[in-house]
């Protein structure tokens, strides 16, 4: 129960972390699968990545956050949030692989998966790079 009231504190934080106080909205990220252009630079207000939806961070600057939602694909390489990750069904997540020469992230907030995969990756549907 405890684990389940620490899930929805963070996802309200997260909420209001790209909502509150009539902040800028939420950036939608669907760029579409490799070898599409990524997302990149300062994006303000958070990203979310809605339900079909292939999100692919390069290089970006996230402060708000990364929300991906049921049926959302991301994958964030060489990038920087400020806001944590939290995603609910999402379809994959694949977080610095080195598997596909993608550099390490840096996340400052907590990073909350739930109820992801089977997954569209091979090998499984969440990557962590842990180092």
């Amino acid at each position: 129960m405890k684990s389940l009231a620490r899930i929805l504190l963070v996802a309200a934080g997260l909420g209001m972390a790209v909502v509150g106080n009539g902040a800028l909205a939420a950036t939608e990220c669907n760029t579409g699968p490799p070898p599409a252009t990524p997302l990149s630079g300062t994006l303000v207000g958070g990203v979310v990545v809605n339900a079909g939806d292939f999100c692919v961070l390069a290089g970006a600057n996230v402060s708000g956050g990364v929300q991906v939602n049921n049926g959302g694909i991301l994958i964030v390489c060489a990038s920087v949030i400020n806001g944590g990750v939290i995603t609910n069904g999402a379809l994959g997540i694949l977080l610095g692989p080195e598997e596909i020469s993608c550099p390490g992230n840096v996340i400052n907030g907590a990073v909350t998966i739930s109820n992801t995969g089977p997954g569209v990756f091979p090998g499984g549907a969440i990557h962590l790079d842990r180092k």
